[in-house]
């Protein structure tokens, strides 16, 4: 119930993989089997019922603690005694085994870090003659190094000592020393939850993703402004660079397609004309220069109308027209919509989007 509330609480978006088979499943097979026959029954009539692939964690957990209270009833306990009998403990002499002995209370004041900076007060202790000992469980700083937001901190984790024996294990009573339910650390605090659990500003935005952070370092490297004061910038490509197939075909059946259609429409063709002549006199394009056996790439062209400007037309270079299932557009990075304040390329965008 603790990780359902959890994954309500939306703190850990990852533990939605509980509402999948792939996560649940491995739960269910931990399960008696009369328990995993019957959450079979269970989950497929929530399938049916609901048209779902999946019933989610929450009927698991319902299903979970249903199945609890109903084990755990006084009132159907069958196999102990009847109230009405006396109950006698087992007879050695009759080569019964005895009973383990009971848990017995162990009180303690407090219990402190290794460097005998951190103290915190714990609960009446039960000692028991076995706890569980996983020293594959225990973290230490080698393991923090492999996930870059615990960097920071693995230098706090104490080293794995082999020898050493684990002779007290500290449960959800004593919740400061496993987690924070909120991330609320002030500037006295120390302790390691606070170091993992630090509010920042950028807490709540989308991470950029590899292929965001190579379109920026790309476009920042390469982003300069020429002799006429426009911005230039290399295409970014991904990597390995993928070679462009030659699409002069498709582009001969593209422009003769456009030239039917403007053939049909005197005022687009000259709508289309004024346009790319405007190109041409503004220098924001050129006659390409020959090429022999270089790497050859077409863009076809069609021109589209606003809704709110039927005079002014626009002519679209098709960067997504693919051929042989290949495209300018595939064969390069995707713009980050999350581009930082202080980077050039910011600032050419907002140039541009206030230039038009």
């Amino acid at each position: 119930m603790e990780i359902e509330a959890a994954k309500v609480d939306g703190d850990l978006p990852g533990l939605s993989y509980l509402n999948t088979a792939r996560g649940v499943n491995p739960i269910v097979q931990k399960l008696p089997y009369s328990l995993q026959d019957r959450w079979l029954s269970v989950g497929s009539n929530y399938k049916q019922q609901h048209c779902v692939a999946f019933p989610p964690f929450s009927v698991f957990v319902d299903f979970i603690s249903q199945q609890a209270r109903i084990r755990n009833d006084p009132s159907f306990n069958l196999t102990g005694p009847a109230p009405w009998s006396k109950a006698t403990g087992p007879s050695s002499e009759h080569g019964e085994e005895q009973d383990p002995t009971p848990s017995s209370e162990v009180t303690a004041q407090c219990t402190q870090s290794l460097d005998g900076k951190l103290a915190h007060a714990l609960l009446s202790l039960l000692e028991c003659n076995e706890i569980p000992n996983h020293r594959v469980e225990i973290p230490t700083p080698s393991a923090a190094l492999h996930y870059a937001h615990l960097n920071a901190v693995a230098h706090l984790i104490p080293e794995l000592e082999p020898t050493a024996s684990i002779m007290l294990l500290l449960g959800r009573g004593v919740i400061r020393l496993h987690k924070r339910e909120r991330p609320t650390c002030s500037d006295e605090d120390t302790h390691l939850g606070c170091a993992v659990f630090q509010l920042t500003n950028c807490d709540n935005k989308n991470a950029p993703s590899i292929e965001n952070i190579a379109f920026i370092e790309i476009m920042e490297r390469g982003l300069k402004k020429d002799d006429s004061n426009s911005w230039v910038a290399l295409l970014p490509f991904r990597m390995p660079r993928r070679c462009l197939p030659d699409n002069r075909v498709q582009a001969l059946n593209r422009l003769s397609s456009l030239r039917r259609s403007l053939d049909r429409k005197p005022e687009m063709r000259q709508h289309f004309f004024s346009f790319m002549k405007k190109i041409f006199e503004n220098n924001h394009a050129e006659v390409a220069p020959p090429l022999k056996k270089e790497e050859l790439w077409y863009l076809p062209t069609f021109g589209v109308y606003h809704p709110k400007k039927p005079i002014n037309i626009q002519v679209v270079f098709d960067s997504s027209a693919q051929h042989n299932g290949v495209s300018l557009k595939l064969a390069c990075l995707k713009k980050n919509e999350n581009i930082p304040q202080s980077s050039p390329l910011k600032k050419c965008f907002v140039n541009r989007t206030r230039s038009q």
